[in-house]
């Protein structure tokens, strides 16, 4: 949670607007999480759970050692049904699978597509670390990244699927800067001018960020305002 969900989500829990729903719909997510894991631990860590849920549940009436645990849901499998259609067609179109392995379910699907975006990540945040031993950024918001994915190769179909799946709420480039934790990112059709990675299918150039630095939020951007606010802290203080 820390070195990754909590780390991308610290960018819209400190600059969103308070009840905005980016903002909201992630202390939601938070909020679950922290109940599940409080109660899981219960037993264990008794003291500590108890202290914990004192400070969290506002209308709490009883001990959490006389709760109930917290339902686990697949959250892939609730969403099933949902994308039943769109999964299938990916199976038998994009992703060329064929019937004898159509079993797979579409929670598994998903775990393995997220896990493709978290080695990329990694592979992100390793080519950032270089620039800042090379003193060319010293954090990784003062960096833009460009990403090149080959577009025959699986792992690009399932990234293409997770985005369409956020398609509905989520900016493709806002996600990958909320991803990669940068101010800038570009998605090319071409590896022209990239640095190869120690993957066969991504390509990735890393340089610092054009413009300048948002005293609010600290990524860069340009901007003709006087005190350099992004665009972002602009529409949020403003409101």
């Amino acid at each position: 949670l820390s070195s990754l969900y909590l780390d991308v989500c610290k960018d819209r829990l400190y600059t969103e607007q308070a009840d905005g729903i980016m903002r909201r719909s992630a202390q939601t997510a938070i909020y679950h999480i922290l109940d599940t894991l409080t109660h899981l631990m219960a037993p264990i860590l008794s003291f500590l759970s108890e202290e914990v849920s004192d400070f969290y549940q506002k209308d709490k009436d009883k001990s959490i050692h006389l709760q109930n645990f917290v339902p686990a849901i697949d959250i892939w499998e609730k969403l099933k049904d949902k994308n039943n259609t769109f999964f299938e067609g990916m199976l038998r179109t994009k992703l060329r699978i064929t019937d004898t392995v159509r079993g797979v379910s579409h929670p598994i699907f998903m775990k393995g597509a997220f896990n493709i975006l978290e080695q990329l990540r990694q592979i992100v945040l390793k080519a950032i670390e270089d620039k800042r031993q090379d003193s060319v950024v010293k954090h990784s918001l003062e960096s833009k990244v460009t990403l090149f994915v080959d577009p025959s190769s699986e792992e690009k179909k399932n990234i293409d699927f997770i985005l369409n799946q956020l398609k509905r709420t989520e900016d493709k480039n806002r996600f990958f800067k909320d991803w990669f934790i940068v101010s800038q990112f570009d998605y090319r059709d071409s590896p022209d001018e990239l640095d190869k990675t120690e993957v066969d299918w991504a390509f990735i150039k890393v340089e610092h960020a054009l413009g300048d630095k948002c005293p609010r939020c600290w990524q860069w951007e340009e901007t003709d305002h006087e005190e350099k606010l992004c665009k972002r802290c602009q529409r949020v203080l403003n409101k």
